[in-house]
C-alpha cells in the first residue's frame, strides 16, 4: 500500500504540540521505553505507522460503512464530544451532524482549534476542555 503524503498527517497546532514534549514523553510515544511492563520481553516490535495503514486497509470498508446512530440516538447520560475542528478523518462537519441529532440530559459538541484526528495529543487544550466540560459533569 502506497502511503499518501496526507496519511495521518498532523495539523499545525498537532504538530507544535509534539514538539513541545519533553524527550521521554517523545520517545515513550515513537517506542515503549526499555523494560517497558506492557510490552513482552524480547518481543520485536513492528513498524507501527505500516502496521496502523494495513489495519486501516484492512478495515478501510467497515469503517466507511459505520453507522453511529444506528447504535441509537437517546442516551439517558450526558454525551460530550471533544472534536478537532480540523479532522480529516472524522469531518467535523459529519459529527456535528451525528451531535445534533444525538439527545441526552447534558450534550455538548466542543471543538478544539486547530486540532485534527491527533487533537488529544494537543494536551493543554485538550485539558481544558476535559475540566471545563467533563469535570463538572463528575
Amino acid at each position: 500500500m502506497a502511503a499518501a503524503p496526507y496519511l495521518n498527517a498532523q495539523t499545525d497546532a498537532e504538530r507544535a504540540a509534539f514538539e513541545t514534549l519533553d524527550p521521554a514523553t517523545a520517545a515513550a510515544l515513537a517506542a515503549p521505553p526499555p523494560g517497558a511492563r506492557y510490552v513482552p520481553e524480547g518481543l520485536a516490535l513492528p513498524d507501527g505507522r505500516a502496521r496502523g495503514a494495513a489495519a486501516y486497509a484492512a478495515l478501510r470498508g467497515e469503517i466507511a460503512a459505520f453507522d453511529a446512530s444506528s447504535l441509537g440516538l437517546d442516551y439517558s447520560i450526558p454525551m460530550v464530544i471533544l472534536q478537532g475542528d480540523q479532522d480529516l478523518y472524522t469531518p467535523t462537519a459529519e459529527v456535528a451532524d451525528y451531535a445534533a441529532a444525538l439527545r441526552a440530559p447534558c450534550l455538548r459538541l466542543q471543538l478544539i482549534a486547530g486540532g485534527g484526528h491527533s487533537a488529544v495529543f494537543m494536551r493543554e487544550a485538550f485539558l481544558e476542555a476535559l475540566r471545563r466540560y467533563v469535570l463538572p459533569l463528575l
